[in-house]
């Protein structure tokens, strides 16, 4: 692409993050982005983040949404350090895939 300007930042600490989506998977990346739903029960989104600290793996977002389907449940989205196709990630993902209602990997990016 042609640089029609440059330095019009009004913070000298921007970035810009471009993302490419695309129908076929890619193998790179180094964050990932999931969401899920939890039954309503007291504890059950602690368990679930709790498994991040015992895989030593950082969140970078944590976000929730009404899920739309009864009073009280929700939509998490949840973005992390790691690739999804790395072993420690994938069983990361197995577990907390055994506690939730509704499970989605959005990507690895």
């Amino acid at each position: 692409m042609d640089i029609i300007g440059d330095k019009i930042q009004d913070s000298k600490h921007n970035q810009t993050r471009f993302i490419i989506l695309s129908k076929k998977e890619r193998e790179f990346g180094n964050k990932t982005s999931i969401i899920f739903s939890t039954q309503n029960q007291p504890g059950e989104l602690y368990r679930i983040l709790g498994l991040f600290n015992i895989f030593k793996v950082n969140l970078t977002k944590i976000e929730s949404r009404p899920a739309k389907t009864r009073l009280g449940e929700y939509i998490f989205w949840l973005d992390f350090d790691g690739n999804k196709n790395e072993d420690e990630i994938q069983i990361l993902i197995k577990q907390i895939k055994k506690s939730c209602s509704y499970f989605r990997i959005i990507g690895t990016y």
